[in-house]
């Protein structure tokens, strides 16, 4: 099942942090050694970018497009 930009981030969020306790890290199929914590930090940074522009729960490749982003502002 494809998983959303959000649950992408917190899986690279876990990571880092297990990374941080010198521990290796499983994604998935995949190892991943502490000397890895820069290319674990800057995947984090690229999910970043693309929430900020699709949203937490957009799929990347899904054919449906992504949602709308709604801004809410409040004075008061």
């Amino acid at each position: 099942m494809a998983q959303t930009l959000g649950e992408q981030l917190d899986e690279v969020q876990e990571a880092i942090s297990r990374a941080l306790k010198g521990q290796s890290v499983e994604i998935g199929d995949r190892r991943v050694e502490m000397p890895n914590l820069l290319r674990l930090q800057n995947l984090r940074k690229e999910l970043l970018i693309e929430i900020a522009k699709y949203g937490r729960d957009y799929i990347p490749g899904s054919s449906r497009k992504p949602l709308p982003r709604k801004a809410r502002i409040v004075f008061g």
